[in-house]
């Protein structure tokens, strides 16, 4: 091959000074020394047009993806423009709640209170804020559940609409869990209870032991008793508590200048 090449270019340097035509046997020769390079011209051509058919399906699936991007900013934009109204209501009190969302929860709640001669246990989450499901609940009657054992209610301030509801004075309610303010407020079948809880949640609402001592005092019946009192004076105190069924006392004594402090305990009988 080293051969052909020098040959090549002796041909090429004698034609260039004397400019006379190529003869067969020079252009085969010459055509034969070119043969190599052509061949790597080929695979560099070859290699160009695999790479810019690569680029064109990069650019294809760019323009795919951007398409898809676009498509799913505009349905954000359009879900975000939907639930606005429900999405700012729902960091709102109650009262602010779309009709719409009012009108849900009502036919639900009407759904539940079909059956609520079944109720054994309830359980009761609200904000401070009365709304005509809590006053549905709190109207309910000795007919309305005749089954119901067990309450509980832990509400975020005060809910007048449940203070002399009757409600808590269901004969067959046996267990009552008061996870609010203003205990003292509630009317309730005390004497039929055995079992209590009383967690008032605000310091500056916080029921005295005296107003505890004289709750317990008409819970003969308790056999578990948990409760949170503050802490009070010994003239504030109403005397003897007798409770001759208790089993279990869990107590936590709350300074209100201070964080909490708890003791717990089990009494026999």
């Amino acid at each position: 091959m080293d051969q052909v090449y020098s040959s090549s270019n002796s041909v090429l340097d004698t034609l260039l000074k004397t400019n006379r035509p190529f003869t067969d046997e020079e252009k085969a020769m010459i055509l034969e020394s070119m043969a190599p390079t052509n061949a790597k011209v080929k695979v560099v051509e070859w290699q160009i047009s695999e790479a810019m058919a690569r680029i064109q399906m990069l650019r294809s699936q760019i323009e795919e993806v951007e398409i898809s991007v676009q498509h799913l900013h505009e349905e954000k934009a359009a879900i975000l423009a939907t639930c606005a109204d429900h999405r700012r209501a729902l960091g709102c009190p109650f009262r602010n709640l779309p009709e719409e969302v009012l009108r849900t929860t009502n036919i639900l709640l009407h759904t539940l209170l079909g059956h609520s001669t079944r109720w054994r246990e309830v359980e009761l989450y609200a904000s401070s804020l009365s709304s005509r499901s809590m006053n549905r609940i709190a109207t309910l009657t000795a007919a309305d559940v005749p089954l119901l054992q067990s309450v509980s209610l832990r509400l975020d301030g005060d809910m007048p609409v449940l203070h002399n509801s009757i409600f808590l004075t269901m004969p067959t309610l046996k267990h009552l869990a008061l996870h609010t303010d203003h205990v003292p407020k509630f009317t309730v079948n005390w004497e039929i209870l055995t079992s209590l809880t009383l967690h008032e949640k605000s310091r500056s609402h916080r029921s005295s032991q005296g107003e505890i001592a004289r709750t317990l005092q008409q819970t003969k019946c308790l056999r578990f008793c948990n409760i949170a009192v503050g802490r009070g004076s010994v003239q504030d105190y109403p005397g003897e508590i007798n409770l001759p069924l208790l089993e279990t006392l869990f107590l936590n004594e709350v300074n209100f200048r201070a964080a909490s402090s708890g003791a717990s305990q089990d009494a026999g009988t």
